[in-house]
């Protein structure tokens, strides 16, 4: 099983609901640190089974075949993302 790393996202991949996919964080430097924001996690670093879902990223980071979806090398997630208070 496999759940959203996004604070406050309850997605988890035992819920085959809303055909939501899981996404392994990138590997590039400056785009996992824009991942790791977005997640809303300080001091944090993904592990190997970490992931976002499908429902943090717009459509146009999405290409889409006859049986699979991808997500562009490119993609930030940057919807539902969590609120920071300055507390």
């Amino acid at each position: 099983m496999v759940s959203c790393s996004i604070l406050g996202c309850n997605s988890i991949s035992q819920r085959k609901i809303d055909n939501i996919t899981f996404y392994r964080f990138p590997k590039e430097a400056n785009i996992i640190n824009m991942w790791i924001l977005a997640a809303g996690r300080t001091e944090w670093q993904p592990e190997k089974n970490d992931r976002i879902c499908s429902k943090h990223f717009e459509s146009r980071y999405f290409r889409k075949t006859h049986k699979r979806t991808y997500l562009l090398p490119n993609a930030i997630p940057t919807l539902f993302i969590p609120v920071r208070s300055n507390k």
